[in-house]
């Protein structure tokens, strides 16, 4: 939720951020692609520049639609950007998703590269 992110994500320090475009365009997060939604732009721009200081990855899962300037910045400052097109909830075999499968080679690779320990 948009009134509580800084708090949530500061509180919680998530290991991987999915941001959903489908979710810019509607709900609590509708308008933030837009000139309307400056407020909330800004602070999924938070979101972006915290998590890069962070260390933590973020992937834009991105739909077909057109993207416009705010769009084009999110995709920038996400780690990965994975078109709706690679991946179908519904498609899913014994490794799930295409979109789990992303999240597993990237954990994969901080595991690799971090030495990473699991609790």
């Amino acid at each position: 939720m948009p009134t509580t992110l800084r708090t949530v994500v500061k509180k919680l320090r998530p290991d991987v951020i999915v941001i959903d475009q489908a979710a810019l365009r509607s709900g609590p997060w509708f308008g933030t692609e837009s000139a309307q939604g400056a407020a909330l732009f800004r602070d999924l721009l938070w979101l972006l520049s915290w998590a890069r200081t962070e260390g933590i990855s973020v992937f834009f899962v991105e739909t077909s639609e057109s993207p416009d300037v705010r769009t084009n910045e999110i995709r920038k400052s996400s780690s990965a950007v994975i078109p709706l097109d690679d991946f179908s909830a519904g498609e899913s075999d014994v490794m799930g998703t295409r979109l789990t499968g992303v999240l597993l080679d990237h954990a994969n690779e901080l595991i690799g590269q971090e030495g990473y320990k699991s609790a």
